[in-house]
């Protein structure tokens, strides 16, 4: 028991040891907190006995604009949202200012001394990023040797489409009006693509805001500041009304939609891609070293 508890409190210290900002961590908790506040909600609605139909609300059924766009389209929206900071990130980052925190302090390091991440290596590391959430979304959801992993996942649990033909994959399944969807354990895609999408651009704008501080301090790019403060304020504006509106995408499922596991699933898998890239190899992408 003593040895047990021991390896647990080691297997935490060197978790702890990997978030040690606690504003990251706080990022990372977002969309657990919403899940939290959505389910107590969902509880009350059970027991004044509500029942809200999403189905015939326009605005936020599974055919709604919200889902249709915002949902149907998140793929490519998170594409030219990632495109644009990468692009900005090339233009704006100095070759010259160290921008890790640690880099200021006195006395001077051999680390201090080294070149800083050259545009080529902010390109291949931002390219890597997008290549690896978007990899990864691909097998949960969309396609893994035929059927994503969600997908397999739901048939083995038993679901089939209505139709009686045990090919169909569950969206294929619902491109026949005809047709409905009977049994499984569907793992929530929409937990996934939200949350994953939405923590990633909390931290890429956290990134773009620190360039744009730190070049502002530092006196750089005098003549491009104009340039720069408007390019940082339209990027300001389009993370935080795409993350707006995908947190209340998720808000919603995490009260009307799915069982419990299924959302708790589809957020951990949304996370995963998080972790991994600002936490567990934060130093590899780290671009402002």
């Amino acid at each position: 028991m003593l040895v047990s508890a021991r390896g647990m409190l080691a297997s935490f210290a060197r978790w702890f040891d990997v978030v040690k900002d606690r504003r990251d961590l706080g990022i990372m908790l977002i969309f657990p907190c919403i899940l939290v506040v959505g389910l107590v909600v969902r509880f009350i609605l059970w027991v004044v006995g509500l029942d809200l139909n999403l189905i015939d609300m326009p605005l936020v059924s599974r055919k709604g604009v919200l889902n249709r766009y915002f949902a149907g389209h998140s793929f490519q929206l998170f594409a030219l949202e990632f495109g644009i900071i990468t692009v900005y990130l090339l233009f704006f980052k100095s070759e010259t200012i160290k921008y890790s925190d640690s880099a200021s302090l006195l006395p001077v390091t051999e680390r201090d001394l080294r070149a800083t991440t050259g545009k080529k290596q902010v390109l291949a590391k931002q390219v890597l990023k997008l290549v690896l959430v978007f990899a990864w979304i691909n097998i949960l959801i969309v396609w893994f040797f035929g059927d994503s992993i969600f997908g397999w996942f739901l048939k083995f649990t038993g679901g089939k489409c209505s139709n009686g033909n045990g090919s169909l994959s569950y969206h294929q399944c619902l491109a026949d009006d005809d047709n409905t969807w009977v049994g499984g354990v569907k793992l929530s895609g929409h937990s996934l693509i939200l949350s994953c999408f939405s923590t990633v651009s909390i931290f890429e704008l956290l990134i773009v805001r620190k360039v744009y501080l730190r070049n502002r301090l530092e006196g750089v790019l005098n003549t491009q500041h104009n340039v720069s403060s408007i390019a940082y304020k339209v990027i300001l504006i389009m993370v935080c009304a795409l993350v707006l509106i995908w947190m209340a995408m998720f808000s919603i499922t995490a009260v009307f939609y799915h069982t419990v596991p299924e959302k708790i699933v589809g957020l951990a898998c949304g996370l995963a891609p998080s972790y991994v890239v600002y936490f567990r190899f934060r130093d590899y992408f780290n671009i402002l070293k």
